[in-house]
C-alpha cells in the first residue's frame, strides 16, 4: 500500500485523507476494509478499479466509499 501512496502524483495524495494515511503508515498487516479492494473483471481477471472507505465511520455510523474505475 506504501508503494501505490508513493506512486501517486500529488493530486491524488491530496485525495487521502490524514487519517487514511496514518492508517496505512501504523498497520502491520494488510486489512482490506481499511486498505481497500481490487477490482477485477470476472471473465479473465484483469484489473479495473479499486475501492474502499473514505475515512472512519461518522458520528452516525455512516461511511464514505470511495472508488475509480480506471479507463482503458
Amino acid at each position: 500500500m506504501l508503494a501505490k501512496i508513493d506512486a501517486m502524483s500529488p493530486v491524488e495524495t491530496k485525495q487521502l485523507s490524514d487519517v487514511c494515511l496514518a492508517s496505512v503508515h501504523l498497520a502491520t498487516s494488510p486489512d482490506p476494509s481499511g486498505h481497500g479492494f481490487t477490482l477485477k473483471r470476472r471473465d479473465d481477471d484483469t484489473v479495473i478499479g479499486e475501492c474502499g472507505c473514505g475515512g472512519p465511520p461518522g458520528s452516525d455510523g455512516i461511511i464514505e466509499i470511495a472508488y475509480h474505475v480506471f479507463s482503458d
